[in-house]
């Protein structure tokens, strides 16, 4: 439970650093350009920022480390279609409501991959059902499973 927070929380401050560095990042790069430097920020930074914070998140969280990554990506997100509320109109608002989706789905996706490939999540293949079954046809076939165990005479 607890582990899970704290992979929340550092997804929530990892999301929000990462964006601060990388907005002054262009600024220094696009420093008189700001039609370019909000495109970057827009189809570069913003995947970029939810891949690592996924990344973070799924090294961290032990269940659900896709849901999380979003939770973790969403405060920094709704901010960015706040700020971009007042000043677009309906198509534009909808076009920056879909690439917060992305990035939400991308930083899930991240973090999915990233706790799958560490061995964090069971999927259900790998369910301990699966496991006791093929612990059973090991002793079964007079093989012992276990570490330790010696192997039963056969039958």
């Amino acid at each position: 439970m607890w582990r899970q927070i704290a992979a929340l929380i550092s997804g929530i401050v990892v999301a929000y650093l990462l964006r601060a560095m990388g907005g002054y990042l262009l600024y220094v790069q696009y420093r008189y350009s700001d039609y370019s430097a909000g495109a970057v920020a827009r189809y570069v930074v913003d995947p970029v920022v939810a891949l690592l914070t996924g990344a973070l998140v799924g090294v961290i969280a032990k269940h659900r480390p896709a849901l999380l990554a979003a939770l973790s990506l969403l405060p920094s997100n709704f901010i960015v279609l706040l700020a971009a509320q007042r000043r677009l109109d309906a198509a534009h608002f909808l076009f920056m409501a879909f690439l917060v989706v992305v990035s939400l789905l991308l930083g899930a996706g991240a973090a999915w991959l990233t706790s799958r490939s560490r061995g964090g999540v069971q999927s259900w293949r790998h369910s301990s059902f699966g496991r006791v079954t093929y612990c059973a046809s090991l002793a079964d076939s007079g093989l012992s499973s276990w570490p330790g165990k010696k192997a039963s005479s056969g039958v």
